[in-house]
Protein backbone atom coordinates (compact mmCIF):
# COMPACT_ATOMS: atom_id res chain seq x y z
CA UNK A 1 0.00 0.00 0.00
CA UNK A 2 1.42 3.38 -1.00
CA UNK A 3 1.97 5.95 1.76
CA UNK A 4 -0.40 8.87 1.92
CA UNK A 5 0.77 12.09 0.30
CA UNK A 6 0.88 15.36 2.24
CA UNK A 7 -2.15 16.55 0.29
CA UNK A 8 -4.13 13.41 1.27
CA UNK A 9 -3.11 13.81 4.92
CA UNK A 10 -4.12 17.49 4.90
CA UNK A 11 -7.51 16.60 3.36
CA UNK A 12 -8.08 13.88 5.97
CA UNK A 13 -7.06 16.25 8.80
CA UNK A 14 -9.43 18.89 7.44
CA UNK A 15 -12.30 16.37 7.22
CA UNK A 16 -11.57 15.16 10.77
CA UNK A 17 -11.57 18.75 12.06
CA UNK A 18 -14.88 19.43 10.33
CA UNK A 19 -16.46 16.29 11.78
CA UNK A 20 -15.08 17.07 15.25
CA UNK A 21 -16.46 20.60 15.06
CA UNK A 22 -19.92 19.24 14.17
CA UNK A 23 -19.75 16.78 17.06
CA UNK A 24 -18.83 19.53 19.51
CA UNK A 25 -21.67 21.67 18.08
CA UNK A 26 -24.07 18.77 18.80
CA UNK A 27 -22.74 18.71 22.39
CA UNK A 28 -22.90 22.48 22.89
CA UNK A 29 -25.72 22.33 25.45
CA UNK A 30 -23.91 19.85 27.71
CA UNK A 31 -21.81 20.85 30.72
CA UNK A 32 -18.03 20.92 30.43
CA UNK A 33 -15.72 19.59 33.12
CA UNK A 34 -12.27 21.00 33.78
CA UNK A 35 -9.73 18.28 34.59
CA UNK A 36 -6.22 19.08 35.87
CA UNK A 37 -3.13 17.63 34.21
CA UNK A 38 -2.23 14.16 35.47
CA UNK A 39 -5.76 13.21 36.57
CA UNK A 40 -7.09 9.75 35.73
CA UNK A 41 -10.25 9.88 33.60
CA UNK A 42 -10.68 6.09 33.11
CA UNK A 43 -8.82 3.20 34.70
CA UNK A 44 -7.87 0.29 32.45
CA UNK A 45 -10.21 -2.55 33.42
CA UNK A 46 -12.73 -0.16 34.96
CA UNK A 47 -16.46 -0.24 34.35
CA UNK A 48 -17.78 1.78 31.40
CA UNK A 49 -19.74 4.35 33.38
CA UNK A 50 -19.60 7.15 30.79
CA UNK A 51 -18.25 8.45 27.50
CA UNK A 52 -15.72 11.25 27.39
CA UNK A 53 -15.37 13.86 24.63
CA UNK A 54 -12.28 16.06 24.54
CA UNK A 55 -13.09 19.76 24.16
CA UNK A 56 -9.64 21.24 24.84
CA UNK A 57 -6.29 20.07 26.19
CA UNK A 58 -4.72 16.67 25.68
CA UNK A 59 -5.28 13.15 26.95
CA UNK A 60 -2.95 10.15 27.27
CA UNK A 61 -4.19 6.69 26.36
CA UNK A 62 -2.55 4.17 28.70
CA UNK A 63 -2.23 0.41 28.18
CA UNK A 64 -0.63 -1.75 30.88
CA UNK A 65 0.93 1.31 32.52
CA UNK A 66 2.49 2.69 29.31
CA UNK A 67 1.37 5.73 27.31
CA UNK A 68 0.48 4.45 23.84
CA UNK A 69 -1.03 7.64 22.42
CA UNK A 70 -1.54 11.30 23.22
CA UNK A 71 -4.56 12.99 21.67
CA UNK A 72 -5.34 16.68 21.50
CA UNK A 73 -8.00 16.87 18.77
CA UNK A 74 -11.20 18.48 20.05
CA UNK A 75 -14.15 16.15 19.54
CA UNK A 76 -12.14 12.97 20.18
CA UNK A 77 -14.19 10.35 22.00
CA UNK A 78 -13.11 7.85 24.66
CA UNK A 79 -14.87 4.91 26.25
CA UNK A 80 -16.93 4.15 23.15
CA UNK A 81 -15.91 0.49 22.77
CA UNK A 82 -16.43 -0.26 26.45
CA UNK A 83 -19.86 1.33 26.43
CA UNK A 84 -21.02 -0.27 23.19
CA UNK A 85 -19.69 -3.74 24.06
CA UNK A 86 -20.54 -3.44 27.77
CA UNK A 87 -17.06 -4.52 28.80
CA UNK A 88 -14.29 -3.06 30.99
CA UNK A 89 -12.08 -0.33 29.54
CA UNK A 90 -9.26 -1.92 27.51
CA UNK A 91 -7.09 1.16 28.07
CA UNK A 92 -6.84 3.87 30.68
CA UNK A 93 -7.13 7.59 30.06
CA UNK A 94 -5.25 10.38 31.85
CA UNK A 95 -5.02 14.10 31.19
CA UNK A 96 -1.66 15.09 29.70
CA UNK A 97 -2.43 18.78 30.28
CA UNK A 98 -5.20 20.78 31.89
CA UNK A 99 -8.18 19.71 29.80
CA UNK A 100 -11.84 20.39 29.23
CA UNK A 101 -14.05 17.37 28.62
CA UNK A 102 -17.71 16.45 28.31
CA UNK A 103 -18.84 13.36 30.18
CA UNK A 104 -21.92 11.48 29.01
CA UNK A 105 -23.26 9.54 31.99
CA UNK A 106 -25.97 7.48 30.25
CA UNK A 107 -24.43 6.80 26.83
CA UNK A 108 -27.10 4.40 25.48
CA UNK A 109 -29.86 6.91 26.17
CA UNK A 110 -27.69 9.73 24.83
CA UNK A 111 -27.09 7.91 21.52
CA UNK A 112 -30.85 7.36 21.13
CA UNK A 113 -31.42 11.13 21.21
CA UNK A 114 -28.21 12.42 19.56
CA UNK A 115 -28.16 10.60 16.23
CA UNK A 116 -25.47 12.77 14.64
CA UNK A 117 -23.05 11.93 17.46
CA UNK A 118 -23.90 8.22 17.16
CA UNK A 119 -23.22 8.40 13.42
CA UNK A 120 -19.85 10.02 14.20
CA UNK A 121 -19.00 7.17 16.58
CA UNK A 122 -20.07 4.58 13.98
CA UNK A 123 -17.86 6.20 11.34
CA UNK A 124 -14.96 6.40 13.77
CA UNK A 125 -15.30 2.72 14.66
CA UNK A 126 -15.58 1.79 10.97
CA UNK A 127 -12.37 3.74 10.26
CA UNK A 128 -10.58 1.97 13.12
CA UNK A 129 -11.78 -1.43 11.88
CA UNK A 130 -10.77 -0.71 8.28
CA UNK A 131 -7.33 0.43 9.41
CA UNK A 132 -6.80 -2.64 11.60
CA UNK A 133 -8.04 -4.93 8.81
CA UNK A 134 -5.63 -3.37 6.30
CA UNK A 135 -2.81 -3.93 8.77
CA UNK A 136 -3.81 -7.55 9.41
CA UNK A 137 -4.07 -8.25 5.67
CA UNK A 138 -0.60 -6.79 5.18
CA UNK A 139 0.88 -8.87 8.02
CA UNK A 140 -0.89 -11.96 6.69
CA UNK A 141 0.56 -11.34 3.23
CA UNK A 142 4.05 -11.11 4.73
CA UNK A 143 3.78 -14.49 6.48
CA UNK A 144 1.60 -16.43 4.02
CA UNK A 145 4.43 -18.60 2.66
CA UNK A 146 5.98 -19.41 6.03
CA UNK A 147 5.85 -22.65 7.98
CA UNK A 148 5.83 -23.51 11.69
CA UNK A 149 4.75 -20.81 14.13
CA UNK A 150 4.53 -18.19 11.37
CA UNK A 151 2.09 -20.41 9.43
CA UNK A 152 -0.07 -20.55 12.57
CA UNK A 153 0.05 -16.74 12.71
CA UNK A 154 -1.21 -16.65 9.12
CA UNK A 155 -4.15 -18.94 10.01
CA UNK A 156 -4.99 -16.88 13.12
CA UNK A 157 -4.95 -13.61 11.16
CA UNK A 158 -7.27 -15.14 8.57
CA UNK A 159 -9.71 -16.06 11.32
CA UNK A 160 -9.50 -12.59 12.91
CA UNK A 161 -10.08 -10.82 9.61
CA UNK A 162 -13.12 -12.85 8.56
CA UNK A 163 -14.96 -13.96 11.69
CA UNK A 164 -18.14 -12.57 13.16
CA UNK A 165 -17.71 -12.53 16.93
CA UNK A 166 -20.21 -14.48 19.01
CA UNK A 167 -19.92 -12.06 21.92
CA UNK A 168 -21.72 -9.22 20.12
CA UNK A 169 -25.34 -10.27 19.84
CA UNK A 170 -27.85 -8.21 17.83
CA UNK A 171 -30.63 -8.97 20.31
CA UNK A 172 -28.88 -6.80 22.96
CA UNK A 173 -30.61 -3.58 21.95
CA UNK A 174 -32.55 -2.66 25.06
CA UNK A 175 -31.48 0.33 27.13
CA UNK A 176 -30.49 -0.87 30.55
CA UNK A 177 -31.34 1.48 33.44
CA UNK A 178 -27.75 1.40 34.76
CA UNK A 179 -26.35 2.85 31.50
Amino acid sequence: MAPKSNMQEQRLDSEASSISARVLDALADLPRTEVAAGEIVFEQGGSPAHLCFLVAGSLEVIKDGRVIDIESRPGSIYGDLSVLLDCPHVTGLRTASDSTVIFIDKPAEFFCTHHSVMLHVCRLLAERLASASRYLVDVRRQFSGESGHLAMLDRMLTILIHRNPNSVKPERTEIRPDH
